[in-house]
């Protein structure tokens, strides 16, 4: 499991907005915003080769998110329909990216700002009374491909407004 230290997450995830609970397109919807401060990430062009992995088929094996300790579902369907990558103002779905190669030549720059979004209605009822404005929450992402990433960070939830696309922080 690759190990990323507590002072690069602090940069990653400015605790005080990289976290939001805001509305896009009429839903309720979770943010977790970051800043790439290592260096540059850059997605290939054309189709992307995942070899032996299944995706989004066997998402459960690939991708964990909890919140608080919590784990959110993340089957087929809801990788596909409720989990969404934005990125410069664009919207990166596992479709999109998979079938459509919409992120095909991407270049995230030390700086560009990555977001994670979660349609709020997947997330279990137990975590509705954590989620308050200005509540300190802990959300983790463990990715097990062939270099396994687990991150968890707490952030303080800001609650309210628009999801601005352009701006994610």
């Amino acid at each position: 499991m690759s190990y990323v230290p507590k002072y690069i997450l602090k940069r990653m995830f400015p605790k005080e907005k990289c976290l939001k609970l805001v509305k896009h397109e009429g839903k309720d919807v979770i943010v977790l915003a970051m800043v790439n401060v290592i260096s540059p990430i850059a997605v290939p062009d054309g189709p992307i080769n995942l070899g032996p992995v299944k995706l989004p088929d066997e998402v459960e094996k690939y991708l964990k998110i909890a919140i608080n300790g919590v784990q959110i579902p993340v089957t087929p369907q809801i990788f596909a329909n409720d989990v969404s990558l934005w990125y410069e103002g664009k919207k990166h779905t596992a479709n999109s990216i998979l079938k459509e190669s919409s992120a095909a030549g991407l270049n995230i720059p030390v700086g560009g700002i990555l977001a994670l979004m979660i349609n709020k209605a997947i997330v279990p009822a137990a975590l509705n009374s954590a989620l308050v404005n200005g509540a300190e929450i802990e959300v983790q992402v463990d990715v097990a491909l062939n270099n396994p990433v687990s991150v968890a960070h707490k952030a303080i939830l800001n609650v309210g407004g628009n999801f601005d696309p352009a701006n994610p922080l």
